[in-house]
Order: structure tokens, then C-alpha cells, then sequence
């Protein structure tokens, strides 16, 4: 099956950022890649910076892993071959080399995540092109109900706390310097 392209012109970064970022409060798979890069500050290969922002939307099928991950990923993309978004996370390195770790971990994610995207935006210079196995009046809807207004920030309460005493953090440095005083 192949994605329909649709274009759509007067679009700039910022109002699709702003778009985007509203949309990410309602939908469960979202990814923005953005380049931060403008033309004059470039000394790449044009062929390496193509699009301003590229963005996938919703998620027709997800891969979810945290064992025996790169095998599930490359099944995944041959049975689908299409556009994947997603990440690895830092802990993935555990299923390629036998490593431990005693660290706490505060931020638990699985080794790996992608998803096949409803929708690819790819911008560049105000084109704006949407890839979708939807039809044309589903598009248009999905982009005319974008909120271009800025994302309204909440203010939150954040009480950060400390694991260590200032004494056993200065042991542990003294430990460290240590081991690499002796090599």
C-alpha cells in the first residue's frame, strides 16, 4: 500500500511547531524533528538538511521492546517497509553487550519504541507535504483543525531532592579520583 502526498502552501515553521506541540496533548504518538539550522548558518551538504521539519502523527502499528530488540525492529520494518519513528533507549545497550548496572532508574522506558506514523509532515521553505493512507477531505480536516497558537505553559511544583549527602558525594568523587589516579 502507498501513502497518498498531499501539498499545502503558506506554512512556517513556528505555526506548525505551535501546532504540533498543541496536538501533542491529545494524540499517544507524536514525534518533531526539527532543524534548528538556518540556510546561512549551514556547512553541510545541502543533501543533508531537506526539509525544516519533519514530523509523524498517530500511530498505525507500534513496536514495543525491551528484549532481542534490533531483531523485532528489523521484522518490523520488513513486514512494513514505511516511515518509523521512534527512539532506543540508553538501557538497549544491555541486550548488545552483558553489561550491569545498580543505578536507580527514575525514568523507566522501553529498550525501544517505534511506530509507523497516520501522518509524515515534511516541511520546507512554507510546503508543507502530508503523507497519509487517508484520503484528500480527511487530510484537509486533520491540517484546518490545527491550533496554530502558542502552547499555554503550566506552572508546576518541583521540589528536587538529593540522593546523596554532601558527604557521600564527596566520598564517591574521592573514590573516582582515585581509580583514576591509579589507571
Amino acid at each position: 500500500k502507498v501513502r497518498n502526498s498531499f501539498l499545502y502552501s503558506g506554512f512556517n515553521k513556528q505555526k506548525i511547531l505551535n501546532a504540533l506541540l498543541n496536538l501533542s496533548s491529545i494524540v499517544d504518538y507524536i514525534s518533531i524533528l526539527t532543524s534548528n539550522l538556518s540556510k546561512a548558518e549551514i556547512s553541510l551538504p545541502q543533501d543533508y538538511i531537506t526539509y525544516d521539519l519533519i514530523a509523524g502523527i498517530g500511530a498505525l502499528s507500534t513496536l514495543k521492546s525491551n528484549e532481542n530488540s534490533f531483531n523485532k525492529l528489523n521484522d518490523f520494518q520488513t513486514k512494513h517497509s514505511d516511515w518509523l519513528f521512534g527512539y532506543l533507549s540508553y538501557d538497549v545497550k544491555n541486550e548488545v553487550e552483558a553489561l550491569e548496572s545498580n543505578n536507580s532508574n527514575n525514568f523507566p522506558a522501553d529498550n525501544m519504541l517505534f511506530f509507523i506514523p497516520e501522518y509524515v509532515l515534511m516541511l520546507k521553505d512554507g510546503a508543507l507535504e502530508i503523507q497519509t493512507f487517508n484520503h484528500k477531505k480527511v487530510c484537509d480536516d486533520f491540517i484546518f483543525g490545527f491550533n496554530f497558537e502558542k502552547l499555554k505553559t503550566k506552572d508546576f511544583d518541583c521540589k528536587i531532592k538529593s540522593r546523596d549527602t554532601k558527604e557521600s558525594y564527596l566520598e564517591k568523587i574521592k573514590k573516582i579520583k582515585h581509580h583514576i589516579q591509579l589507571g
